[in-house]
């Protein structure tokens, strides 16, 4: 059982496997490959590395180049690795798991990364202007109405929004 991930994100459910030599679920991106140990997990490739949160019991994760190494990350830690290289395990908030039910789920995120997070669930570009890159946002924010979570932006924070068409969407300063 193996899904190769070419981009994007996924999330796995797993259970245990009593035959686990014979049926082992392997989840394989271009730096490498995420071993289910009877788990849940998401896997996200984010530009030059792929990225890994564990929500129940663990995983293995090996990257391409990395001569044999590899690393158990367990339920609560997430860690992002290169085709050689991993970076030190960490915790993080199981409140990233909201896309899987619709719900994008930030707490003072800089706003930069929150239209950047809003734009994989919207056709076209949307882009950020860097006066206001660094304004912060928390919220929860439906990403079936992404128009709906601009305008809810633009009246708790001092942006305006900008569409010069369906598919080309700027925040700016109010």
């Amino acid at each position: 059982r193996n899904v190769r991930l070419l981009q994007g994100e996924v999330y796995v459910e797993t259970a245990e496997d009593p035959n686990s030599s014979y049926r082992t679920f392997i989840l394989t991106t271009e730096h490498g490959t995420v071993t289910a140990l009877g788990t849940k997990f998401s896997t996200r490739i984010i530009h030059d590395r792929s990225c890994v949160n564990v929500y129940q019991d663990a995983v293995e994760v090996r990257p391409i180049d990395g001569y044999g190494d590899k690393v158990v990350v367990n339920k609560g830690e997430a860690v992002k690795f290169t085709a050689a290289l991993f970076q030190q395990k960490m915790l993080f908030d199981a409140s990233t798991l909201g896309w899987t039910t619709g719900t994008l789920v930030v707490d003072k995120m800089r706003l930069s990364e929150f239209i950047d997070e809003l734009s994989r669930y919207k056709t076209g570009v949307m882009r950020c202007d860097p006066r206001i890159a660094d304004l912060e946002i928390s919220g929860a924010f439906p990403v079936n109405n992404i128009d709906g979570a601009l305008r809810s932006i633009s009246k708790t924070l001092p942006v305006r929004v900008e569409s010069y068409t369906r598919y080309v969407t700027m925040l700016k300063p109010a």
